[in-house]
């Protein structure tokens, strides 16, 4: 059962919403497949070092490059479409993607919290929240 989520102004948030205690997030399917990682946010092509095999990646306005692809279980994107850098590179590795999920979604995760995509649903689901 979902619990509809209503931000600050007083306007329904169709992308996040609760289901069974988890937050969920929307965007679209630009690969298929189905892993479970801890979340590696990247917001700077700088950041690229500290994300691993364990890692899904989570893209903040930043175009991906080929090493940070390969190495990882997924691939989210903030902005971006199916024909976007993020989704062509995902899909040339064979890594799940799910591109356009909401902005708001950088606002409620954090790096290390574990997370299950789904994108063959489009669906981002936060497991647990890294503590410490």
């Amino acid at each position: 059962m979902a619990i509809l989520n209503f931000n600050k102004n007083g306007i329904l948030n169709i992308n996040k919403y609760y289901h069974n205690n988890f937050m969920q997030f929307k965007g679209v399917s630009a690969n298929g497949g189905k892993v479970t990682g801890k979340l590696c946010i990247v917001s700077d092509v700088n950041q690229f070092e500290h994300c691993t095999i364990e890692h899904v990646v989570l893209l903040n306005k930043v175009k991906p490059n080929a090493a940070l692809v390969k190495k990882v279980k997924g691939v989210l994107a903030i902005h971006g479409g199916i024909t976007s850098h993020a989704a062509i590179a995902a899909r040339e590795n064979n890594k799940p993607a799910i591109v356009g999920l909401p902005e708001n979604m950088i606002e409620n995760v954090k790096d290390g919290d574990m997370i299950e995509m789904n994108a063959d649903t489009g669906i981002v689901e936060k497991l647990y929240e890294k503590t410490n």
